[in-house]
């Protein structure tokens, strides 16, 4: 009889929502940064290397719609790859949580194997909620952020498929779409206040700079359109990578899984 040791590792189930994290926050800010610097007027020329050039008909837009819609389109199209990574880390925690109590014990390759697959697809059939929820009933303590991954699900969701204009299927009991994003303060006490650093601010020596986590918040109301630059998609990148650690650090071990 052959022994297998499995070696589960944190770090492992953080690594999808913080390598989306980082890629998408790279791509969107080059795509903002490219258009920004684009000649809009019309549609881009067909490939010089192609042989064959096809032209579409449709809408016509000026260069102001253009910027605009190429904006919400790479926009949205960052959020999906964060919402991807951060779903892969749930499910890779879900693997995680399982396989602790149903991988341990004697069996053959084809039932350990079976175990694997029977683990993945029950992660794979779970909407987002539920496997949020099905996630944090085996965490050592609960979520730290349960509340901002839903607000930043439900602005995907409207950016994707009502091109961002808030409608009622996206407000809540006070006819609002909130987005809480948390993020690390940077600041340094002047006359007894809280006073953030900013780019190119001057500290004097001796003033002892301090670090804490904040939420920030920002509301839509019901046909009001959700706007989202490169500053606001770093934020809400590094929000993803905090969402990433937070299920990593609450992983049960092997002591408390048995």
């Amino acid at each position: 009889m052959e022994e297998v040791q499995l070696h589960f590792d944190g770090n492992g189930v953080a690594a999808p929502g913080q390598l989306a994290a980082m890629e998408a926050n790279e791509m969107v800010a080059f795509c903002l940064q490219a258009i920004e610097n684009a000649d809009l007027s019309a549609p881009p020329p067909a490939p010089t290397s192609a042989k064959m050039r096809y032209s579409f008909t449709g809408i016509e837009r000026s260069a102001i719609e253009r910027k605009e819609f190429y904006i919400r389109w790479i926009v949205a199209k960052g959020l999906n790859e964060l919402a991807r990574g951060v779903r892969s880390t749930f499910e890779e925690a879900l693997f995680y949580i399982q396989g602790m109590k149903s991988l341990s014990g004697q069996m053959t390759a084809d039932e350990f194997n079976s175990r694997i697959r029977a683990i993945r697809s029950r992660a794979n059939r779970f909407n987002f909620p539920d496997l949020v929820r099905e996630v944090n009933a085996g965490l050592t303590s609960p979520l730290t952020f349960e509340g901002e991954i839903a607000s930043l699900q439900k602005v995907r969701n409207c950016l994707e498929h009502r091109a961002g204009v808030v409608s009622a299927a996206d407000v809540d009991d006070a006819q609002l779409l909130t987005l809480h994003l948390p993020r690390i303060k940077a600041f340094v006490y002047r006359n007894n206040e809280e006073t953030e650093l900013e780019a190119g601010m001057h500290v004097e020596g001796g003033e002892p700079l301090i670090f804490k986590r904040v939420t920030r918040t920002r509301s839509y109301s019901i046909g009001e359109k959700v706007i989202i630059d490169a500053a606001d998609f770093s934020e809400i990148a590094f929000a993803c990578n905090l969402f990433a650690g937070d299920v990593a650090s609450k992983l049960p071990t092997i002591a408390a899984a048995t």
